[in-house]
């Protein structure tokens, strides 16, 4: 599988570039959605502002590029 990174801005304004492939679980919550990566170490997760529709959307208008 090709390497396809997503940046997204977490709950205090940091970017973080994420490897899709490594994307193991997306969760909504309340203020956007946590983001479960597996980072070859254990599952590590980032917190975003994103709503969980518009990261749904984001990921199938991309899975349609491809």
């Amino acid at each position: 599988m090709e390497k396809v990174f997503i940046e997204v801005v977490g709950l205090k304004n940091e970017t973080v570039t994420i490897n899709l492939r490594y994307l193991t679980r997306v969760e909504p919550t309340e203020y956007g959605i946590e983001l479960y990566i597996d980072n070859g170490n254990g599952t590590v997760y980032y917190n975003s502002n994103i709503s969980y529709e518009a990261f749904k959307l984001l990921i199938k208008d991309f899975m349609i590029l491809y």
